[in-house]
């Protein structure tokens, strides 16, 4: 295996033009007038066996759609600025949107058929049947379909076009920083590369640039918000009878808001333990104070050059460890040829893995610079893999897991791979950088990612109050110094709320990435109490996909998402690691 490889897309698509790709094409919108020409079976009497044959037909359309789509991304990924693959891309979407409208009519039938028939179908369905439930689910939220149309209609136009304004904007902004005594103009990526800079005025003076640029756009900025917010209460309140803001993400993940309820009060009640850490890093840091401008400084360390194949190696042996078919299918993934790792003047920054249908093995994209902290990306995205390829045998409606489950695997492996690298490091200080980087990343990825949402909760409510962008400001600001403590908090990170973009595109999004965490910190923690035993349990949890509601996944293994002490349990692992670290 050469040193940092690039992947084969030919698995996904042969070819990307000429009479070969026409004839997909063509072939899946024949599909699709098939299908839409069987929309007299659907009567309330339909047979089972029909109505499975009318799922099939769907699937192999969507197949289909998703592998062309993931190449054009994938492909995109590579280089950027390839023009080339960016009209192939738009091409896709353009058609995909197209082929989905003239679909649209069997959800809304699914969703208003008698509850009766539903079950026979449903009872019929096998695998499909958790997908079928879940649209049923949405029927008290859904319209007809005439107004349905409306509001698809007005998305274009509405909400969807202030987040492409919002990001118009973002992308435009310049942010001027003097770094080594020259004065540069700097996009936002370029930008937050300094928030983690070892120099301690390169850290500050990045922030106060974001929020100088900030301040400027906050009447415009501010006001896009408030727009997304007063269409999210219009559509989803009004409209769609949804009982709160947030319960609309929380039915289409599946989970019940009293899980979610339940998981914001114990990260709020644990603030002071991050508190207590970033006090302790202070000193580390020998800084007076810690101040929120240093939270993600870096220890002053000597990096440890790790090649490619080393760090497969480590990956590979750590999950090899925990479970050997874990290992098998993650070494599948470089033996077909589906990792990029090798760095590019133009590559789309970040690491991720793209699953595309059941039947196809994961691509995952690495960004490899033989640093440490990538061999723990690494294994993050191998266990995105992993559990792609666990729930392979599911369809493509219920294979993706759903998003307070989708971090699993790559939390997990995350996990596994840390101890590994911490109990193999033969200096302290080594351990020490390993520890203090997952705290880091553990406090962006739970407590950060929580406040987010509990600012959106009061915001969505007072911005139909009347509140001002000012108004909205102070609460942001309110909400930090409560997160914080006594630890510094500048007055110019009232702005900070301004370039979150979840928060404009998705609202309410960001609690997955706490659930996502701290679910697999009590996971790990039942390895570790358990050892061997917890492993096949482990692997059914992964193997469910999108195929079961996820609090009944994990009531299998005896977990209560909607207690308060469940989630207490990840916060059991986290103060472990603070502990660990105090003592290097």
């Amino acid at each position: 295996m050469p040193n940092e490889p690039t992947w084969n897309l030919s698995d996904l698509l042969p070819e990307h033009r000429g009479a070969v790709f026409d004839k997909l094409i063509d072939g899946v919108k024949t599909k699709v007038i098939a299908v839409e020409q069987k929309r007299s079976w659907l009567e309330q009497s339909v047979a089972g066996e029909d109505f499975n044959s009318l799922l099939g037909e769907f699937e192999g359309i969507d197949i289909v759609l998703s592998r062309v789509s993931a190449f054009g991304q994938l492909w995109f990924s590579e280089d950027t600025t390839n023009d080339e693959a960016k009209a192939f891309v738009a091409k896709i979407e353009q058609i995909s949107t197209e082929l989905e409208n003239k679909l649209l009519f069997f959800s809304l039938w699914w969703k208003a058929l008698d509850n009766d028939n539903a079950n026979r179908l449903m009872n019929s369905s096998g695998i499909n049947r958790y997908f079928l439930e879940h649209m049923r689910k949405l029927k008290f939220f859904t319209l007809s379909e005439p107004e349905e149309k409306i509001i698809n209609l007005k998305d274009t136009t509405g909400s969807s076009t202030v987040s492409k304004v919002y990001d118009i904007i973002s992308a435009s902004l310049r942010f001027p920083l003097i770094v080594d005594g020259k004065r540069q103009n700097l996009t936002l990526s370029e930008l937050k590369v300094h928030f983690t800079s070892p120099r301690a005025n390169l850290r500050e003076g990045a922030y106060k640039s974001l929020f100088k640029v900030y301040k400027k756009q906050r009447d415009v900025l501010g006001e896009l918000y408030c727009s997304i917010v007063r269409d999210w209460h219009n559509e989803s309140i009004a409209l769609r009878k949804y009982p709160s803001p947030i319960s609309v993400r929380n039915k289409a993940n599946d989970i019940p808001d009293a899980a979610v309820d339940a998981m914001l009060a114990v990260v709020r009640e644990h603030s002071e333990l991050f508190q207590d850490y970033f006090k302790l890093k202070a000193k580390w840091l020998n800084l007076d104070k810690m101040s929120r401008y240093h939270v993600y400084a870096p220890l002053e360390r000597e990096e440890t050059k790790v090649p490619f194949n080393d760090a497969v190696k480590i990956v590979l042996d750590t999950f090899n460890a925990f479970s050997p078919e874990v290992a098998r299918l993650a070494k599948s993934v470089f033996d077909k040829q589906h990792v990029h790792a090798q760095l590019g003047k133009n590559k789309q920054s970040g690491a991720f893995c793209y699953s595309t249908t059941p039947n196809d093995v994961p691509y995952v994209l690495l960004n490899y610079t033989e640093r440490m902290d990538d061999v723990i990306t690494m294994s993050h995205e191998m266990g995105h893999a992993v559990h792609s390829l666990l729930a392979r045998n599911n369809t493509i409606f219920t294979f993706h897991a759903p998003i307070p489950l989708a971090e699993t695997a790559s939390v997990f492996g995350e996990l596994m791979t840390t101890h590994r690298l911490i109990e193999d490091a033969k200096e302290p200080k080594i351990k020490k950088h390993l520890l203090a980087g997952k705290l880091d990343d553990v406090y962006a990825t739970v407590m950060r990612q929580c406040y987010f949402t509990l600012f959106e909760q009061e915001a969505h409510v007072i911005v139909q109050e009347g509140a001002t962008i000012k108004d909205l400001q102070n609460l942001y600001l309110k909400q930090l110094k409560e997160q914080f403590g006594d630890i510094v908090v500048p007055k110019e990170f009232q702005y900070e709320w301004l370039y979150i973009p979840h928060i404009f595109h998705t609202p309410f999004y960001c609690y997955g990435y706490s659930f996502g965490n701290l679910l697999t910190f009590s996971l790990y923690q039942m390895y570790r109490e358990q050892g061997g035993s917890f492993v096949p349990k482990y692997l059914k949890l992964l193997s469910y996909g999108g195929s079961e509601e996820p609090a009944k996944m994990l009531q299998e293994l005896g977990m209560d998402i909607t207690k308060k002490e469940f989630w207490q349990k990840g916060f059991g692992v986290i103060k472990e690691m603070l502990d660990d670290v105090k003592k290097l």
